[in-house]
């Protein structure tokens, strides 16, 4: 399921490789963790976006001690009113009250940008990723850079789980700290998760070990689809077929269109066919 997921989304709060417990982590490494964390993408409900208190100083949000930067959500779009340069969605959650979401066309997108676009009419379902803004006082609106229509209604209930989730996990943050490896299963036989954090909180499915460190700026599905494409050491990069047999229980659907965003952010390119990639990075 396409999470941005998400959300989210990705990189916040991962801890560094090593062997066991060690010292605490230095400035340096300090400042990059709080950097990955600050471009990560955080689930959210609308309700939270709208509590969330806003700095004019330095034009910023924070939600509890945390710091918005790039945010996701799930909701229904209410009305939609188009011009010649821009969309302006009122999307619900049914969380809390409408939230305004602004979405510039751009004059170069693609058919499939173009047919996107057109599926999220009034009274669809749709996941948007964006930078939270304040235009004047008391007023929230995201600009979006990612919106898309929701094709599996398992997203929206995910979502929700996703955001408990992610809030959970960053009020745990300073305990872990002081942490330098990543936690490990200690059940008998030793077989189990040993992942390095993703997204706050969350550990990589490491696919029999760690994910080789998180990929800024993505979390949950696109995080772990990444990954592997990145782990792959073919010359023809990784199938479709391959990627699927590692996800069980996440649709062709969800699938294609995470391997498609990653594509169109530039995170991955196809090789030999459509159906098989390998990693920018």
């Amino acid at each position: 399921m396409d999470n941005f997921g998400g959300g989210g989304f990705g990189g916040g709060g991962y801890m560094q490789d090593g062997g066991g417990f060690g010292s605490p982590m230095t400035d340096s490494q300090e400042k990059k963790r709080f950097a990955a964390k600050a471009q990560s993408i955080l689930p959210c409900t609308i309700k939270q976006l709208h509590s969330a208190t806003y700095n004019q100083t330095d034009d910023s949000f924070k939600l509890g001690d945390n710091e918005l930067n790039q945010v996701t959500i799930v909701g229904v779009i209410r009305d939609a009113q188009e011009s010649a340069t821009n969309i302006m969605y009122t999307v619900n959650d049914m969380t809390g009250d409408d939230l305004l979401v602004r979405k510039w066309i751009d004059n170069e997108e693609s058919d499939t940008e173009r047919d996107r676009r057109s599926a999220c009419r009034e009274n669809t379902y749709v996941r948007i990723v964006g930078h939270l803004k304040s235009f004047k006082e008391n007023s929230r609106s995201l600009i979006a850079f990612y919106l898309t229509p929701v094709t599996d209604f398992n997203e929206i209930t995910y979502h929700m789980l996703d955001v408990i989730h992610s809030q959970l996990a960053l009020s745990k943050l300073p305990e872990m700290s002081g942490m330098t490896t990543p936690m490990r299963n200690t059940t008998p036989g030793g077989h189990g998760f040993q992942g390095q954090m993703t997204t706050p909180g969350r550990m990589g499915q490491g696919f029999g070990g760690d994910t080789g460190g998180p990929n800024i700026g993505l979390t949950g599905l696109s995080n772990q689809i990444q990954t592997m494409i990145k782990r792959c050491q073919s010359e023809q990069g990784m199938g479709f077929t391959e990627i699927k047999q590692k996800l069980r229980g996440v649709s062709d659907t969800q699938i294609r269109s995470t391997l498609e965003w990653l594509s169109n952010e530039g995170h991955i390119y196809s090789t030999t066919d459509d159906d098989h990639c390998k990693s920018t990075d």
